[in-house]
């Protein structure tokens, strides 16, 4: 992806909030001529997953891409410091975020989970939001597989499915939310699989 983004103006990194940090691809052309473009991943997920379209987008605007807390490359709090994960969290996370790197005013595309971080972030945060597009968001409910419901047993949830979940239930997660699920991408796979089995990783996408 380096090489795709030669002649951007790259800024990404780890931004510093008062719980840990955020990991946010920040690519800009040097003279943008349209308002930045956050980009928001679904759960199980990372920033990664627009890594493809990244380089195009950023033809013309500046484009923000967050591993959302508890995922990819940033930092994993303890679920009983962070409200759970809760949607409100998450959501006064990224404009916190987006408020450090100076991004106050923004259009939002969002994959899956990630619309509905980006719907509370709208009505939390209205003045910020201008533009929304949610990509397959699960407004009638995420459908769980049997390991991801295995995962609400009071108590017991977060330790069973820490041990259950594997790289093989990751994959099927994956490619049960795509209309071509041969498409789906062996690299992309791995890389997914070795983020969330971060320290944490899997505990954190258990509260989300």
């Amino acid at each position: 992806m380096a090489a795709a983004l030669s002649g951007l103006v790259d800024r990404s990194g780890l931004v510093e909030l008062d719980w840990g940090r955020v990991f946010v691809t920040d690519v800009a052309p040097r003279f943008p001529s349209r308002p930045p473009l956050l980009l928001l991943h679904d759960v199980l997920s990372c920033g990664h997953a627009f890594a493809a379209i990244t380089p195009d987008l950023a033809g013309e605007r500046r484009v923000v891409v967050l591993d959302l807390p508890g995922a990819g490359e940033s930092d994993r709090p303890p679920t009983r410091d962070v409200q759970d994960y809760s949607l409100s969290w998450l959501a006064q996370a990224v404009a916190a975020v987006l408020g450090k790197i100076g991004a106050a005013s923004i259009d939002v595309l969002a994959q899956g989970f990630g619309g509905l971080v980006m719907l509370q972030l709208a009505l939390d945060e209205p003045a910020m939001v201008r533009r929304m597009c949610a990509v397959a968001p699960p407004l009638a409910g995420i459908q769980l597989t049997h390991e991801q419901r295995l995962a609400r047993i009071p108590a017991v949830g977060e330790l069973a499915f820490s041990r259950v979940y594997r790289r093989a239930d990751l994959r099927r997660s994956l490619g049960a939310a795509r209309a071509v699920p041969q498409r789906l991408d062996e690299f992309a796979v791995a890389l997914h699989w070795d983020r969330l089995a971060l320290g944490g990783g899997l505990g954190a996408t258990r509260a989300t």
